[in-house]
């Protein structure tokens, strides 16, 4: 009595560059997030110790750190913007270059 229900779209249907795409995004924001705050963090921590006080700098570090990956996020998405728009262009273009030929084949056919 039950019925077999067909998934309405599944994830194999999304093409593979995409997905890399994504998951190449994904892995390089997340280092430009955990790169700077532990870096900083922790050379915040070593002039703490050698100045022999409290994690006043390693708190100074992690807050640097954020500022730092915040400005390389925004980066990051000012250039995935333009390599957006690159791609919109040459697609817009690349149609139109398209169309143009088929105009050009329509007109050498009725000159024939």
């Amino acid at each position: 009595m039950s019925k077999i229900r067909k998934p309405a779209e599944s994830v194999s249907s999304v093409p593979r560059d995409i997905k890399v795409s994504l998951l190449v995004a994904a892995v390089s924001t997340t280092l430009r997030i955990i790169i700077p705050v532990f870096v900083l963090f922790f050379a915040g921590l070593v002039i703490d110790a050698l100045r022999q006080q409290t994690a006043f700098f390693a708190v100074i570090g992690a807050i640097l750190g954020f500022v730092v990956a915040a400005f390389l996020i925004f980066l990051q998405m000012k250039q995935l913007a333009k390599n957006g728009q690159d791609k919109l262009i040459n697609d817009k273009s690349n149609k139109v270059a398209g169309d143009q030929k088929t105009v050009k084949a329509s007109k050498v056919k009725e000159t024939k």
